[in-house]
């Protein structure tokens, strides 16, 4: 296991991973607003690095209506990024039916219920709204998924995002380091930038 980005996320980010593997597909379920939409660059990449089938869908707002259409969609396991703690009570239904299992990688405020695979800096004492993003919570499960999967979905040597090899023997795409960039853009598009620098996990 390489050096942990949120050491206090990273049992709850390995458990997320490990369920994600274990999937025969994955429907990445993703807010569309910018930490959203990194967020969900950033976990699509990771998905496929990791050699995850799956497909994506971008959401507005995520109330019953929508987590039925999700559901119905017919996949086994659904990611929800940058949203989907505060709206437990409407996919812990679903779950229990059988519909879905959810994972879920967001910084809001969690529902009452909780569910298994979830993982958000408010549930360890970190303060979403100021010291990690979605696009971060998104950025520590993708890192998780590389430790675990050994990114099967990446050409050997190929390079990062920010075409830099990374360091020691593992390129910066082989650890997900290169998604780091994104994870930042999402902090900053969620205003999570304090005096125009970020705080917390977030740095």
């Amino acid at each position: 296991m390489s050096d942990e980005p949120v050491p206090a996320l990273a049992e709850r980010a390995h458990a997320c991973a490990c369920r994600l593997l274990e999937a025969d597909a994955v429907l990445l379920a993703s807010h569309i607003d910018a930490d959203g939409l990194t967020s969900a660059a950033i976990a699509t990449t990771a998905l496929e690095r990791a050699g995850v089938d799956h497909e994506v869908v971008f959401e507005k707002q995520l109330d019953e209506t929508r987590v039925a259409a999700i559901a119905a969609r017919g996949f086994d396991t659904v990611l929800f990024t940058d949203f989907g703690s505060g709206q437990l009570d409407a996919i812990g239904a679903h779950a229990d039916a059988g519909d879905f299992e959810p994972v879920v990688a967001d910084h809001h405020q969690p529902a009452d219920r909780d569910t298994e695979f979830h993982l958000n800096p408010l549930l360890e004492g970190l303060d979403g709204a100021s010291e990690l993003s979605g696009a971060g919570a998104a950025y520590v499960l993708a890192r998780a998924l590389a430790d675990e999967s050994g990114q099967p979905g990446l050409d050997a040597g190929q390079p990062g995002l920010d075409g830099t090899a990374g360091t020691g023997d593992l390129s910066a795409a082989e650890t997900n380091r290169d998604l780091a960039a994104l994870a930042v853009v999402g902090a900053v598009g969620d205003m999570q930038a304090v005096g125009g620098e970020l705080v917390g996990a977030n740095r």
